[in-house]
């Protein structure tokens, strides 16, 4: 007769009288703690990702555009103090994990304080000094998102937010037109929480592939993110942004490249192989037949301005192009010394951001911050790519990536301060460093084992 012999841990536990050991007390009492930790922790990364959003302005403040304002609102700036400093209490919940991320980002880091040390020649040192701050925070909120959640949790908190905002800026542009869609500009077309066409066309586009993105990596809740991908697709049609439309169409072949790819090793050759020449052919569309994509998206050769514009940075960055000239300053500086004036004159019309990152980035922080985040940029796209074979995670990263460098052609969304955009940038780039690792693996109560029910896996 065979003897087995089993530990104790082959068996639950028993006491002294031979019957089963129920839990203790203590015992439940703790894996209610580190459940509850965990979908508060959950509830408030997508409340933060919420507030950088910036989608309440427009609920509290009404439809009005702020940005013509010469000094943004001295309210919505203490707006954002309380939730810096939830922020910060989320950081705190896993303190190792968050200085690692942070470690694993020295790149990143060089560029903030670059902006910070650009007070010394901003043309307003108190603006560039309050925006760096509020960088900061930014930043470690896309920190905190990598430390504290994996690719599940995080996919899931993205869905969450912005399904928030697209069923909220369906129910605004169906129930109150007047501040759910553009009636002065583009009279009709849907903005949803955003003052502006493009930003809610822009924002839906993100969140289709984030949606798409959850759905993959949650399977439980694939129906729900599917709906909110129709959803999100619906308001990009409704908001007439034929320019996010190129976003949209970016995404979802990257995604449908992430699908292939991890298919297998047949599939992920033949779709690595289509992916490159579809690329080349598309730039040489760019280079030699250009107005055929312009005529096809409604827009003429300056790009609705933009290119007077750009030329009329170029111009001023010329005049300081190793420092340029203060993080946060150019666009509501008060000086008539300053580029700004210029720039207006030169181009015709009053501008309040660059329209490109790149030419933002240049005309504020020069040549070294341009050098510095092109690394870090490029670091990240290689390991974005690298993911794909290796991660599960590139069905969020890679078509958010492919879509954020696609805005960054003309819009201003790197170094972004109170911008869910440049927090979700850092939270992937970080988290694409270390795909493997998480709190949720190392520590029992993380959010990804006690996710509310919608976002379970």
């Amino acid at each position: 007769m065979d003897v087995v012999f089993r530990s104790s841990a082959d068996h639950p536990p028993y006491s002294s009288s031979g019957f089963e050991a129920e839990p203790s007390p203590s015992d439940e009492s703790a894996g209610l703690g580190r459940a509850l930790d965990g979908k508060f922790a959950f509830a408030l990364a997508v409340v933060l990702l919420l507030v950088f959003s910036s989608g309440w302005q427009v609920l509290l403040f009404g439809p009005q555009d702020l940005s013509t304002s010469t000094q943004p609102s001295v309210l919505i700036r203490v707006i954002y103090f309380p939730f810096y400093a939830a922020e910060i209490g989320l950081l705190l919940t896993a303190p190792t994990a968050s200085l690692r991320a942070a470690v694993r980002a020295p790149l990143l880091w060089c560029i903030i304080g670059l902006a910070f040390i650009s007070t010394f020649w901003s043309v307003d040192p108190d603006m560039t000094t309050r925006r760096s701050v509020a960088l900061l925070f930014t930043t470690l909120f896309g920190v905190t998102l990598a430390a504290r959640f994996d690719w599940k949790s995080l996919s899931a908190i993205l869905a969450t937010g912005f399904a928030i905002l697209a069923v909220t800026s369906f129910l605004l542009g169906l129930l109150v037109p007047t501040w759910g869609r553009m009636t002065e500009i583009f009279p009709g077309a849907w903005s949803g929480v955003f003052r502006e066409k493009n930003a809610l066309g822009n924002r839906m586009a993100l969140g289709v592939v984030i949606f798409l993105g959850a759905a993959a990596l949650n399977p439980r809740r694939r129906g729900l993110w599917s709906l909110m991908a129709c959803l999100a697709l619906l308001l990009i049609v409704l908001s007439t942004s034929k320019t996010s439309l190129i976003g949209l169409c970016l995404g979802l072949s990257s995604f449908g490249m992430v699908f292939l790819v991890r298919r297998g090793p047949v599939t992920a050759v033949v779709a690595t192989f289509v992916a490159v020449t579809s690329a080349i052919l598309f730039g040489l569309v760019l280079v030699f037949a250009s107005d055929v994509i312009l005529g096809l998206l409604g827009k003429d050769a300056t790009l609705t301005g933009r290119t007077v514009l750009w030329a009329a940075i170029i111009r001023q960055a010329e005049l300081s192009p190793w420092t340029g000239y203060g993080y946060g300053a150019i666009w509501f500086e008060q000086t008539l010394w300053g580029p700004l004036p210029w720039i207006t004159k030169q181009a015709g019309f009053r501008a309040y951001e660059a329209h490109n990152s790149w030419l933002d980035l240049w005309l504020s922080l020069g040549y070294g911050g341009v050098g510095l985040f092109a690394l870090y940029f490029v670091e990240t796209c290689i390991r974005a790519i690298l993911a794909l074979y290796r991660s599960p995670g590139a069905y969020l990263a890679f078509p958010i990536l492919v879509i954020f460098t696609a805005t960054t052609i003309d819009e201003t969304v790197v170094l972004n301060y109170n911008d869910m955009v440049w927090a979700i940038f850092v939270a992937l780039a970080i988290r694409l460093t270390n795909p493997a690792a998480s709190t949720a693996a190392r520590r029992s109560e993380s959010a990804e084992q006690h996710l509310p029910y919608w976002a379970e896996a």
